[in-house]
C-alpha cells in the first residue's frame, strides 16, 4: 500500500511538472510573438516641434505594421527657413500636435490639418476629391470651409455613398475676392460643415456647379481667382486612432496583442458601437507611466504612485453608504 502511494505521487508530480513545463512553452511562445519587436533606437521620435512614439514613426521597421496608418512624413520642403512639417502617411494630412500614446481616460486622438486645391474651368460642372487619411474606420471629428464661387459641396461616406456633411456657396458680385469671402465664410464664397462620423474610412467630397450659365463665367477674364479654383481648409480636424485585430497567425484574435510592456492593459475602442474589425488601445496600469506598445515601456510613475495608492485604498475599504 505504502509502495502505490509512492507511485501515485511521483505520478502526480511528474504530471505537473510536465504542465508546468508546457504552459512556459505556451507563454514563452506568445511572448515571443508580442515582443518580436525591432529596435527602435535609431528610429526618428520627433520632426519640428513635435513629437511621437511607436506605434507610430517614419521610415521601414520604425512604425506598426501591416497597415501604414502609423507611418509619418517628415517634410523637409520648406528650408532651414521654417520648421518640417509632420504628416500621415497620405502626405496630405498634416499632424498639429504631439501624438500621445498611453491615455486611459478616452480613445487618444490625433489633432491634424487639411488644406487643398481644386482648379475649375467653365466646361466642367462637377469636381471630385477624397480625403483617407486612415485606412481602419474610426471617428472623425472635423470642421471644413470650402472657398469657391457658386457650388455645391456635398462630404459622403466612401463606404455608403451616404452624405454625412454639406454647404453652398453663392457669388452675387463678380469682383468678389477669396481673402473677403473667408472673413465671414457665411456662404457667399465660402461656406463651412462640420461632420462627426462614425467608422467612417474618410470621406469623398463632391463639388456641382450652380446652373447659372456658362456664358456669365466666360465674360469675365479679370475676375479673382476664386472663380477659378476650389479650396478646402480645416478649421478644426480631430482622429481617434486605435490598433485594429487584424494580427496574423495564432494571436490573430487577441485584444491586446500590441500592448508590450508588463504593466499594462487594453480597453476595447468603440465598444458600445458597431464596427466590422474590433479595436482597442493600450495603456499603463495605475502607477505606471509611459509608452505601453514597447517592451518594458511603462515604468513607476513615482510622482503620481502615492496618490495612485491613496484612491486604491480608498475604493476598496471606504465605508459603504446607505441611503
Amino acid at each position: 500500500m505504502k509502495k502505490m502511494r509512492l507511485l501515485c505521487l511521483l505520478a502526480l508530480l511528474l504530471l505537473r511538472t510536465a504542465t508546468a513545463r508546457a504552459s512556459a512553452a505556451v507563454q514563452g511562445s506568445q511572448a515571443g510573438n508580442r515582443s518580436s519587436l525591432p529596435s527602435l533606437a535609431s528610429c526618428q521620435k520627433s520632426c519640428g516641434n513635435l513629437s511621437f512614439e511607436y506605434p507610430f514613426g517614419i521610415g521601414a521597421g520604425c512604425f506598426r505594421p501591416p497597415q501604414r496608418d502609423f507611418e509619418l512624413i517628415c517634410n523637409n520642403a520648406d528650408g532651414a527657413s521654417q520648421h518640417p512639417r509632420l504628416f500621415l502617411h497620405d502626405g496630405h494630412t498634416e499632424v498639429v500636435g504631439d501624438i500621445i500614446t498611453s491615455d486611459k481616460d478616452g480613445l487618444p486622438e490625433i489633432d491634424v490639418s487639411f488644406s487643398r486645391s481644386v482648379s475649375v474651368s467653365p466646361e466642367v460642372d462637377a469636381y471630385n476629391m477624397s480625403w483617407n487619411p486612415w485606412k481602419s474606420p474610426c471617428y472623425y471629428h472635423v470642421s471644413l470651409n470650402f472657398t469657391g464661387c457658386d457650388f455645391d459641396m456635398y462630404m459622403l461616406d466612401p463606404d455608403t455613398n451616404k452624405m454625412v456633411g454639406g454647404c453652398n456657396t453663392t457669388c452675387p458680385h463678380e469682383d468678389i475676392t477669396d481673402s473677403v469671402a473667408r472673413q465671414d465664410c457665411n456662404g457667399t464664397g465660402c461656406c463651412t460643415t462640420q461632420v462627426y462620423s462614425e467608422f467612417a474610412r474618410g470621406f469623398d467630397i463632391k463639388f456641382v456647379r450652380h446652373k447659372i450659365g456658362k456664358l456669365k463665367l466666360k465674360a469675365h477674364s479679370n475676375r479673382s481667382s476664386i472663380w477659378d479654383t476650389i479650396d478646402v481648409t480645416s478649421n478644426y480636424a480631430s482622429i481617434p486612432w486605435a490598433i485594429a485585430v487584424d494580427e496574423p497567425g495564432p494571436l490573430g484574435n487577441s485584444k491586446d496583442y500590441a500592448c508590450l510592456s508588463n504593466h499594462s492593459s487594453s480597453q476595447l475602442a468603440y465598444q458600445y458601437h458597431y464596427t466590422d474589425t474590433p479595436q482597442y488601445h493600450c495603456y499603463c496600469d495605475g502607477g505606471y507611466r509611459g509608452n505601453p506598445y514597447i517592451t518594458d515601456g511603462c515604468s513607476r510613475d513615482k510622482g503620481n504612485y502615492s496618490h495612485a495608492y491613496k484612491v486604491n485604498f480608498l475604493q476598496q475599504y471606504a465605508p459603504t453608504k446607505i441611503n
